[in-house]
């Protein structure tokens, strides 16, 4: 098994980790990964300064009181409040390049507070562009600074911003960003071994970089006209979940971003991810462009199913104790002579039951009363998720704001969020395969995922992983990932579907919806526009920031 921690030469940010356990794809193939997080790789200069766990409250100014959140009032929507957007009237700039720093000062520094990416726009402080104007830059990559909002600086050149959103370049970027509204930013698949083209390529190019293309492409045309999947894995046992069909769709214009808006990668090897937000035709051939800007053949991917499983909100008609069902259920009934027996009914897998606290041991096997007219459920192949009763030190002594916590059980695999004392939401998680951490061992040794108290102190819209063992191996732009200690996060999984198993390599595991519901509940808030957002120690506030971050109480 694979551990995806960054090796010396692959240094990402917030000091985060990417590392993966043994899992099945959702494709149908076998993989070696599980459990992820980290940022963008960086150089290992920018992050022997950069990787620090803190606040991001901007030295010069203080920052703009974030705007009220909206009341939805929908009781079948959680959280209740809008993903935050930045609508008001002002000068903008967008992002040409995959990663846009945004610095605590306007100066050359290791330090940030976040980023923007390809397409993200961000008011600049102050309306307008003079306004925001800070000063010529001395750096060789960007050219001057200006002060966005709600805090920080960002360093401007042709080859990295656009002040006009409206140019034919922008308006391709901004339609292909990361779509914050949905579970998905992206489109995902895992590769069976691809290249990465820098346009569609020629056929010469093509033989060039595929060996043997002209029978695997007359395999792909004979796949085309398969009837069954069988018949289709009967011609190439690799086309096992791989779309053969032609998309009817044209060719996106491709855009001349320069080095730092696009892709430098020339392959994405076996058992490895890929984001994309493009699938066309071209020269009798389907392709998929990849989220920055690569260009792939769609017949050596396999596209990720999405999974449909979300928690619930708790709140005066859904309350803990809750039964997710990680496995479809039978429903027991108990007789009057004190038997149990099944009924013809069951909960479906990934279903869920409001449950009592009476259990009952009948034939050597034990049962959870439900308080769904009575009936039982077995206690293998369940999760209980429970109220906790006791606090935390650290919310207890806050007095103001919603002070946000999550609670999370390694051994029965859920989470509960809080608002102080209040119960708000509850999920099933898949944690580290590895279970609790053995004393004395590193939890990275043993894929656990750590006990304790921690504060969120890093999260991105998406994060690329990449494996310690070979940086060929990658989870590509990982949605909604929260670190929370060390190499460790939250995040949403889009290549497995096994929630409440422990599947990772130490992190905690969500599925897309949740792991959406969760970054936009907690705290710090991503501020609009942006890509990513950490705290940063040794400026104004810092310490509030902190304090204010949604704590993560792990424990058995």
């Amino acid at each position: 098994m694979r551990n995806f921690i960054v090796s010396a030469t692959a240094v990402v940010v917030s000091s985060a980790v990417a590392f993966f356990a043994g899992a099945h794809s959702r494709t149908g193939g076998s993989v070696a990964r599980a459990c992820v997080t980290t940022a963008p790789a960086i150089t290992a200069s920018q992050a022997a300064v950069g990787a620090m766990p803190v606040g991001a409250i901007d030295p010069a100014a203080e920052p703009d009181a974030d705007p009220e959140p909206e009341v939805l009032g929908d009781v079948d929507r959680w959280p209740y409040t809008s993903w935050p957007l930045d609508q008001a009237a002002g000068a903008r700039l967008w992002s040409k390049v995959r990663f846009l720093w945004v610095r605590p000062e306007p100066k050359r520094s290791n330090k940030w507070f976040g980023y923007l990416s390809l397409g993200d726009s961000v008011r600049l402080r102050g309306g307008d562009k003079e306004a925001a104007y800070v000063g010529k830059s001395d750096s060789v990559h960007c050219d001057s600074w200006y002060a966005v909002e709600p805090r920080g600086y960002v360093c401007t050149s042709d080859e990295r911003v656009s002040f006009d959103g409206d140019t034919p370049i922008m308006q391709a970027l901004t339609s292909r960003r990361a779509d914050a509204s949905s579970a998905w930013p992206y489109h995902y698949a895992e590769s069976t071994s691809t290249p990465v083209y820098q346009t569609i390529p020629p056929k010469h190019k093509q033989r060039r970089r595929e060996s043997r293309l002209e029978e695997h492409l007359a395999k792909v045309r004979r796949g085309r006209q398969a009837k069954t999947d069988a018949d289709k894995i009967a011609i190439d046992p690799g086309f096992a979940g791989v779309d053969l069909q032609l998309t009817g769709k044209q060719a996106p214009r491709l855009l001349d971003l320069g080095p730092r808006g696009r892709t430098n990668k020339t392959k994405v090897v076996r058992g490895s991810t890929l984001a994309f937000t493009d699938e066309f035709d071209a020269d009798g051939r389907s392709w998929l462009m990849t989220w920055d800007r690569g260009i792939v053949p769609r017949d050596r991917v396999k596209v990720y199913d999405r999974s449909p499983f979300h928690g619930v909100a708790v709140n005066d008609e859904i309350q803990l104790p809750i039964a997710f069902f990680r496995r479809e259920q039978p429903k027991y009934r108990r007789t009057d002579d004190g038997q149990v027996v099944v009924t013809d009914e069951s909960w479906p897998r990934h279903g869920h039951v409001m449950v009592t606290e009476e259990q009952i041991d009948v034939g050597g096997k034990r049962y959870v009363v439900t308080k769904e007219d009575g009936l039982l459920v077995s206690v293998d192949g369940i999760s209980v998720a429970r109220r906790s009763y006791a606090i935390p030190p650290r919310i207890e002594s806050m007095n103001e704001g919603r002070r946000t916590w999550v609670d999370i059980s390694i051994l029965k695999g859920w989470l509960v969020a809080y608002e102080y004392d209040k119960p708000v939401y509850a999920t099933l998680v898949s944690p580290g395969r590895g279970g609790v951490p053995k004393h004395g061992v590193d939890p990275l040794e043993t894929a656990s995922t750590p006990v304790g108290r921690y504060r969120i102190t890093g999260k991105f819209l998406t994060a690329t992983m990449i494996s310690n063992a070979s940086k060929d191996i990658v989870h590509d732009e990982v949605m909604y990932t929260q670190n929370f200690t060390g190499p460790y996060a939250l995040h949403g999984a889009y290549w497995h579907d096994e929630w409440g198993e422990k599947k990772s390599g130490g992190c905690v595991n969500l599925s897309p919806i949740d792991a959406r519901r969760l970054f936009m509940w907690t705290e710090p808030r991503l501020p609009a526009g942006w890509h990513s957002i950490q705290l940063v120690t040794g400026y104004p506030n810092a310490l509030a920031e902190y304090q204010r971050a949604t704590l993560v109480y792990v424990h058995k």
